[in-house]
């Protein structure tokens, strides 16, 4: 929705499974900038020929498995992203990868460094866990304390969109809720 109204955003892209829920979304959105484009994840490819017609991306996957499939897309194509998902791929804990496909040949053990070497050696940019919180309020505290001379400690409470009428608004009608409390100490 931001990006649409930027003068500087020639063309926003738009990826899903089904193009009924990108029009929706294109509707919504109201910018002759927004393209559509209907993407198997699984189709590593596919998704790569889409990466380069792109300068950056964000990947808003609700799950494990296909953030991984697009993740390793990514960094294998040299493709600059912020995954949303709150995850740490780096390190992905053992009961939470949701059918990760490993590279042929790989360990478990191995993946995450891999995933970081293939993005330094194409040179992409990877941000991964930039959700809400943690994310982007880990971002936002971190820039909070480093415009202080010191800092004792911070924190931050995030929440969704409580009730439908709300989330009516909003292009995915969000309104999950919850809370988090992260804390960090400097000086």
């Amino acid at each position: 929705m931001d990006l649409v109204r930027e003068d500087a955003v020639e063309v926003v892209g738009l990826a899903a499974r089904r193009m009924d829920g990108l029009e929706q979304t294109r509707t919504w959105l109201g910018s002759p900038k927004v393209s559509l484009h209907v993407l198997d994840v699984s189709d590593k490819a596919a998704v790569q020929r889409l990466m380069a017609q792109y300068d950056v991306g964000v990947s808003t996957l609700p799950d494990r498995h296909t953030s991984y499939l697009v993740a390793q897309a990514a960094v294998e194509a040299g493709f600059n992203m912020v995954d949303m998902l709150e995850e740490y791929h780096r390190a992905p804990d053992v009961y939470e990868t949701e059918n990760l496909v490993l590279p042929p040949g790989m360990e478990f053990a191995d993946y995450g460094e891999w995933l970081h070497k293939t993005a330094v050696a194409s040179g992409a940019t990877f941000l991964d866990g930039i959700g809400f919180a943690p994310g982007l309020s880990n971002i936002t505290t971190g820039e909070g304390i480093r415009k202080l001379d010191t800092a004792e400690s911070a924190i931050a409470r995030v929440g969704g969109i409580p009730s439908k009428a709300a989330a009516a608004g909003r292009p995915l009608r969000y309104m999950i809720t919850w809370r988090s409390r992260t804390s960090c100490a400097s000086t």
